[in-house]
């Protein structure tokens, strides 16, 4: 299974890029691909559509969009990743 992996803006302001690539790999996680980026607002808005109708998601969009991040795509399983790495993506929809 490939899982959608990202260290947010302030995670990459931070300098911690190789830091938290470090610990994925100690983990055992195979990355596949790295791409770093500034998300737009609409793919902002698409990633976190979920949560549209609460009261943070504005919040949310405009800390996403605020720098520079690092997308990551892992090698990993659905049990792997709610272990200590975050949350399971949705595949389909983290395809972009």
């Amino acid at each position: 299974m490939k899982t959608f992996f990202m260290i947010k803006p302030d995670g990459v302001q931070r300098n911690l890029i190789g830091e938290i690539i470090s610990r994925v790999e100690a983990k055992g996680f195979s990355i596949t691909k790295i791409k770093m980026m500034t998300i737009s607002k609409e793919l902002a808005e698409k990633h976190y559509g979920e949560h549209k109708d609460k009261p943070f998601f504005n919040d949310l969009v405009s800390f996403i969009t605020s720098g520079t991040a690092t997308l990551e795509r892992k090698r990993s399983t659905i049990s792997e990743t709610h272990s200590g790495l975050g949350k399971a993506a949705d595949p389909e929809r983290d395809a972009e």
